[in-house]
């Protein structure tokens, strides 16, 4: 949340990432296990709002906030641009979302690596910009038909979606280049450097930084 209010002061839009706790609550946080922020081996899928209160982010007495909680101290001032992580069934997270977005005034995009979930989304939220987030390790251990039909589908949801969140390091991706230069809006992650952010912005239209702001 120290980070979520300094970006406010400053003006910067926020990019966040979004899980669904097992009592139907949204929680700001990035990884499926709370091993390397918090230290203990707990998949967060499991847990309560209540239950999550009492662990704290490495050595910082700052907790994992409810997305509730970050719309709330956002309020509007910046735009947000929420990725939805897919450790659950298809069409829960996108419902909870509905429901805790349904108010909010304040401009925001949604993206997911799913593209099960980027076309749900496209549905359930139908005036906002919907992307499709691409790595090339999505396709890492597939093979065969399998890979070939993942690629397919990806594909087409790139074709679809409203904006593309790229892996920096596959920004000449011959499906990104093309779809760039159709008009696709493309946004590259993760940027920390400056050095990285002047060769990312060649490619791309914006970029998603860290530790150098």
């Amino acid at each position: 949340m120290v980070a979520f209010g300094a970006a406010v002061r400053r003006g910067y839009a926020i990019e966040l990432d979004v899980h669904l706790l097992s009592d139907g609550s949204v929680v700001v946080f990035h990884d499926d296990n709370l091993k390397r922020m918090c230290g203990t081996d707990v998949e967060i899928k499991t847990l309560t709002a209540r239950k999550i209160r009492k662990y704290r982010l490495g050595d910082t007495n700052e907790r994992i906030p409810l997305l509730k909680d970050v719309l709330a101290l956002v309020n509007g001032a910046v735009p947000l641009v929420i990725e939805l992580k897919y450790d659950v069934s298809v069409g829960k997270l996108e419902n909870a979302l509905v429901r805790l977005l349904k108010d909010y005034g304040g401009e925001y995009a949604l993206k997911s690596f799913s593209p099960l979930i980027v076309c749900n989304l496209r549905r359930k939220f139908r005036k906002k910009p919907v992307g499709q987030l691409y790595s090339q390790s999505m396709f890492s251990g597939l093979s065969g038909a399998k890979k070939w039909a993942f690629r397919r589908i990806v594909n087409m949801s790139l074709w679809r979606s409203d904006f593309i969140s790229v892996n920096k390091d596959d920004l000449e991706d011959s499906h990104i280049l093309l779809q760039h230069d159709l008009g696709k809006t493309i946004l590259a992650w993760t940027i920390d450097s400056t050095s990285q952010r002047l060769a990312a912005i060649k490619l791309a239209d914006n970029c998603i930084c860290e530790k150098i702001l």
